[in-house]
């Protein structure tokens, strides 16, 4: 018998307030929905320390302390996004800071009248041993333009992000007394 995608999400947060990571998220705009989806619940302030906005070009820059790398969608803008966000975690958290996470979701998705460019989603997660990132592209062979709905969209975002903490808690905590 297999659970719902809910109950998944539920167990992942149950599991998520019982360990000392300390998050901090940033979104640009596009899967800004997963904000509510991660801090609805009881307990989301012992491991989310803030989540972060940066609609604009300049409110990105501003964020990253420096220029995008890429596009505001691209791979290594969601690295530096999760760089960034993790030394905030770092500042903000109240753990040891080998508990910090920076997680960033960074997307182009569709909207009303259509973008000339592919849609696409990047997440992006760093801590104190490893730099991940993981993406995917919408493009017309996906429905991107029309078929498939910005509401679909949302929802794979969301669940690159839920994704990726399911990830960063199949990882120990480091081990902060040497």
């Amino acid at each position: 018998m297999s659970s719902s995608p809910d109950q998944w999400a539920t167990d992942l947060f149950a599991r998520l307030v019982q360990s000392d990571w300390q998050i901090a998220l940033v979104v640009t705009g596009g899967g800004s929905g997963v904000i509510s989806h991660c801090f609805r619940r009881q307990g989301a302030s012992k491991n989310f320390v803030e989540a972060a906005i940066p609609y604009s070009r300049a409110s990105l820059e501003s964020y990253l302390g420096a220029t995008p790398a890429d596009s505001s969608a691209s791979t290594a803008t969601a690295r530096q996004a999760a760089a960034s966000a993790y030394k905030r975690a770092e500042t903000l958290g109240n753990k040891s800071p080998g508990h910090a996470v920076g997680l960033a979701l960074l997307a182009v998705l569709p909207t009303n009248p259509p973008r000339p460019d592919v849609c696409r989603i990047c997440v992006a997660m760093q801590t104190s041993r490893e730099s991940t990132v993981w993406s995917t592209m919408l493009d017309d062979h996906t429905g991107c333009q029309g078929k498939l709905k910005r509401q679909a969209a949302e929802s794979i975002a969301d669940q690159m992000v839920l994704n990726a903490l399911a990830h960063l808690l199949s990882h120990k905590l480091p081990d902060m007394h040497h």
